[in-house]
């Protein structure tokens, strides 16, 4: 069995890589979404993941309906609620972020105002 000697031990240093913050939302009277193939239906609840580092910074957003759910593409427009949805429940960052990080290879980018969507 492997064992650590206290006598020798360096300190460790420990930097934050990412933040991964997930919001649960219900929603009420929320209006009808209508999704990239033009399916409209009453939306129930939001799932959000956000991903932030100070490089990369992106926001995956789950649609909840009755009986589904599905992923809000990157590439369809977001409506106004469901943006500031997304700005109001963004957790804050622990270093500096660079303005309009990349968002990788998936995700809603976030900009410096806190606002996702597409550019």
């Amino acid at each position: 069995m492997p064992t650590s000697s206290q006598t020798t031990a360096q300190p460790v240093i420990a930097t934050v890589r990412e933040i991964r913050h997930e919001v649960r939302i219900d929603l009420t009277d929320a209006p009808a979404l209508t999704n990239i193939i033009g399916r409209t239906r009453k939306p129930v609840g939001l799932r959000i993941t956000y991903g932030l580092r100070r490089d990369i910074a992106h926001v995956d957003i789950t649609v909840e309906y009755g009986n589904a759910a599905e992923l809000w593409p990157p590439v369809a427009e977001m409506p106004d609620w469901l943006n500031q949805i997304v700005a109001d429940h963004m957790p804050r960052d622990v270093d500096a972020p660079e303005d309009f990080r990349p968002t990788g290879m998936a995700g809603w980018s976030i900009d410096a105002t806190a606002r996702g969507g597409a550019r």
